[in-house]
C-alpha cells in the first residue's frame, strides 16, 4: 500500500476515535435503558450459585441491550426451585437436578412487577451445588421467552418516563438554577432515549457539561497561575503545564487566558536561561467536539456520583 494511502487511512481512524466512539470507554451511558441484576437470599442456593446468577443475569442484560444506562429503579431478579434431584448411573456417579428459574422484571422502588417468565435448565455435577452451578451455565441469554419479557418491559419503562419526565425536568432545572450541576445531572440521567422528553433533558444535560466544565477550567487556570506565581522558573512552568494541558478550550476567553500565561512563562524563561518549556498550541475546539466534551464531562460526573451510591434496597416482596 502506498504511503499516502495509509496516511489517509490513519488520519481517518484518528477522526473516527475522536469524534464517535468516545461513550465506548465510559461506564455508563445517558439515554440507555437499565435493568439492574439483583439476587436476593435464595433457599438452597449458596454463595457461589448466587454470584454465578448474578453473572448469568448481566449476562442476559447486556445480550438484550439493557444495560449500561445509569437508572438503578428497575431490576431483573430470579427464584430458584429444584424440581427433580438424582443420581447417574456413571462411575463414578453425578448429580443431576432439574431446575426452574423464575425471572422478574419491574419496578424494584415502588414494587411495581412488570413481567415473569420460568425457564427449567437440567445440571450435572459432583454434588448438588456444582449440578445447579451447571444448569444455570445453561441458561440462554437469548431465550424467546426472556427476550419477550424484556421487551414488555422496555415499553412499561418508557411509559413510566413519559409520565414523569416532565416534572423531573423541572426538578433538574431548578437544581441548575441553584449552581447544583451535579444533583441536576442525577435527576436527567435516568431519562432513555426512547422517552418523548429525552432531547429536552440532553440539552440541559449538555448545558450541565457545558457549566461543569466551565467551573472545571476556572480551578485549573488559578493553579497553574498559582503554580508559576510562587516559582517562576522551570518547576513551576512544568507544574503550570501540566495544569493548562488539562483544559478544555471550549471558548475565546478560555483561549486567551491560557495564551496570556503561556507568553509570559515563554518570555520570562527566555530571561532567565533561555530554556524551553513544552505548552501546546491552543486551538478552540469545534463546536462538535465541544458538545462531545459535554457530554462526556457530564458521564464523567454522573458516574462518579453513582459509583458512590450505596445499593438501593429494593420491594420486591410480593413478587416472589
Amino acid at each position: 500500500m502506498e504511503e499516502c494511502d495509509m496516511g489517509k487511512i490513519l488520519t481517518y481512524i484518528l477522526l473516527m476515535l475522536l469524534f464517535f466512539p468516545y461513550n465506548l470507554s465510559a461506564q455508563e451511558e445517558f439515554g440507555k435503558i437499565n435493568l439492574t441484576p439483583y439476587v436476593s437470599d435464595l433457599a438452597g442456593v449458596d454463595d457461589g450459585g448466587k454470584k454465578l446468577l448474578e453473572k448469568k443475569l448481566n449476562q442476559i442484560v447486556l445480550a438484550n441491550g439493557v444495560s449500561g444506562g445509569f437508572d438503578r429503579r428497575f431490576i431483573i431478579t430470579p427464584q430458584v426451585q429444584i424440581l427433580s434431584e438424582s443420581t447417574t448411573g456413571t462411575i463414578p456417579q453425578k448429580t443431576s437436578v432439574k431446575a426452574l428459574f423464575s425471572l422478574y422484571i419491574g419496578d424494584g422502588v415502588s414494587g411495581s412487577l412488570f413481567c415473569t417468565t420460568d425457564i427449567e435448565s437440567r445440571g450435572v455435577g459432583n454434588d448438588i451445588q456444582a449440578a445447579l452451578f451447571s444448569a444455570i451455565r445453561k441458561i440462554n441469554s437469548k431465550d424467546s421467552r426472556i427476550v419477550e419479557m424484556i421487551s414488555q418491559s422496555k415499553q412499561r419503562i418508557i411509559s413510566f418516563y413519559n409520565r414523569e419526565s416532565p416534572l423531573l425536568i423541572k426538578k433538574a432545572e431548578a437544581e441548575m438554577s441553584k449552581q447544583n450541576f451535579e444533583k441536576a445531572l442525577e435527576i436527567l440521567s435516568v431519562i432513555p432515549a426512547l422517552c418523548s422528553n429525552y432531547d429536552n433533558a440532553q440539552d440541559l444535560i449538555k448545558k450541565c457539561g457545558n457549566n461543569i466544565i466551565d467551573r472545571d477550567n476556572s480551578a485549573l487556570l488559578t493553579k497553574a497561575k498559582s503554580a508559576w506565581s510562587a516559582n517562576p522558573n522551570q518547576e513551576g512552568a512544568t507544574l503550570a503545564s501540566k495544569y493548562l494541558a488539562d483544559i478544555i478550550v471550549n471558548s475565546k476567553s478560555v483561549k486567551a487566558e491560557i495564551d496570556k500565561l503561556s507568553n509570559e512563562i515563554k518570555s520570562r524563561l527566555r530571561e532567565i536561561d533561555n530554556n524551553a518549556i513544552n505548552l501546546r498550541k491552543t486551538e478552540i475546539l469545534s463546536r462538535e467536539r465541544i458538545e462531545i466534551e459535554n457530554i462526556r464531562a457530564a458521564e464523567k460526573k454522573t458516574s462518579a456520583f453513582y459509583g458512590m451510591l450505596p445499593k438501593l434496597a429494593y420491594n420486591i416482596i410480593r413478587w416472589l
